[in-house]
């Protein structure tokens, strides 16, 4: 009408951004004291950088002045990690791991269900920084609070997946370790596959005060799977994408010179890294004991693995698998809740899902799946359901999915011989 010439409409979408995936959302549940600033145990707050814990009046001297590692964590948690968003939950300094992860406590349950941080958070790590003088109970070569923690920690798992919350992993603190290697646990022998057990520390924080002793650096361990992708191993030598500043290195060591860290490396125990036999380093490995270490004629110091609480041959016996796993589910949700109580098209002569709609369903979930292909999260997927099922009540629509996840390079065999081209010729 009038003068109104051609009429223009903005379209979205065409660039292909997308909101953050929430890859990058961790827990951290430690035990401690309130500050002015934090006045309540048990409140959980949200960290986009260490000064935000600094703000609450956690900082270095609140570590020194009440004998608990907690800033420390923090700090080791953002080192080169600024994407990484912490939830924190300060509960009462000795309150034990077993009680943190226990539902019945709703310590790690509120974490999770809490209104502001409600199914937000992808892997807890629990610290204990118990009240001094510790005399902690030993059993089966290590602290018993962590073995008494790993089904509690995975009940806990399993009951929020039936109230549709997923929880990528628990990382317990793996506190006093055995000195006898030999009688370390096999925690390859437990059956909870979304927990892990981190028993390293560094030689240089467990000097500063002599109850930091048997402590394992559970922060250190959360930075380190949040800086790399999720289908990247823990302890990978190199990452997909380096952090700032450190693009052009070819290796992400976690040594940090600013703050004279992981110049070496400890268990619990306080065994040094160094001390380890070649026999014993397999032998922690074999057992699904997560700890920092280094390669012979290679500077830096790595972790071993990031392997979980289950036989190795189980599907998710480590880390990034239940992060893929859990990510494809969340992706697959998002696909088809939508179309929950939707109706669809039958085909006139079977009264199965017609073609068109079996593409449908099969188009919407693709779409989700090819954002994990195109994230280097999987190398392809396989999505087939079967046109045949009479979908009605009491009959869902079964679809099968097959995530090809990436191979993890552990071990590298290299034939090397001594030629002389002249005795050939």
């Amino acid at each position: 009408m009038g003068f109104g010439g051609v009429d223009y409409k903005k379209l979205n979408g065409g660039l292909g951004g997308r909101n953050p995936s929430g890859d990058k959302v961790f827990g951290l549940i430690a035990g401690g004291v309130v500050t002015a600033e934090y006045d309540t145990l048990g409140t959980i707050v949200q960290l986009l950088q260490l000064s935000d814990a600094e703000d609450l009046g956690i900082d270095a001297a609140y570590d020194s002045n009440n004998s608990v590692l907690l800033h420390y964590h923090i700090e080791e948690f953002f080192e080169d990690n600024p994407d990484s968003v912490l939830w924190l939950q300060v509960v009462a300094q000795g309150t034990s791991q077993t009680e943190m992860v226990d539902k019945a406590e709703a310590m790690a349950y509120k974490m999770m269900t809490d209104e502001a941080s409600r199914n937000k958070v992808r892997v807890i790590g629990t610290v204990l920084n118990p009240v001094a003088p510790y005399a902690p109970t030993t059993t089966d070569g290590i602290d018993e609070d962590v073995l008494t923690a790993i089904p509690k920690a995975q009940d806990l798992i399993d009951t929020l997946a039936a109230e549709g919350i997923l929880l990528d992993g628990i990382v317990l603190e793996g506190r006093n370790l055995t000195t006898t290697i030999a009688d370390v646990p096999d925690l390859r022998a437990e059956t909870s596959r979304n927990v892990s057990v981190v028993v390293a520390a560094d030689p240089a924080v467990i000097a500063l005060d002599a109850d930091y002793a048997g402590s394992a650096a559970v922060g250190t361990f959360l930075r380190s799977l949040g800086v790399r992708q999720i289908s990247e191993n823990a302890g990978s030598v190199q990452l997909l994408n380096m952090p700032e500043g450190k693009e052009a290195d070819e290796s992400y060591p976690l040594n940090n010179g600013a703050l004279g860290r992981w110049e070496s490396a400890a268990l619990s125990s306080g065994t040094l890294f160094s001390a380890l036999t070649t026999t014993e380093k397999d032998l922690l490995t074999t057992r699904g004991v997560i700890y920092v270490g280094k390669f012979e004629n290679y500077t830096g110091y790595y972790f071993n693995d990031s392997s979980t609480c289950i036989e190795l041959a189980d599907d998710y016996a480590y880390i990034e698998n239940n992060r893929i796993w859990n990510k494809a589910v969340r992706l697959l949700n998002e696909a088809m809740i939508p179309r929950i109580r939707s109706k669809f098209k039958k085909d006139t002569d079977t009264g199965y899902p017609a073609a068109t709609a079996i593409a449908g369903w099969k188009s919407v979930m693709g779409a989700k799946l090819q954002l994990m292909v195109d994230d280097n999260d999987i190398s392809g997927y396989t999505l087939y359901i079967d046109p045949a099922q009479d979908v009605k009540v009491g009959t869902p629509l079964v679809v099968k999915v097959g995530l090809i996840v990436d191979g993890i390079l552990r071990e590298i065999e290299i034939q090397v011989g001594l030629s002389n081209p002249a005795a050939n010729a």
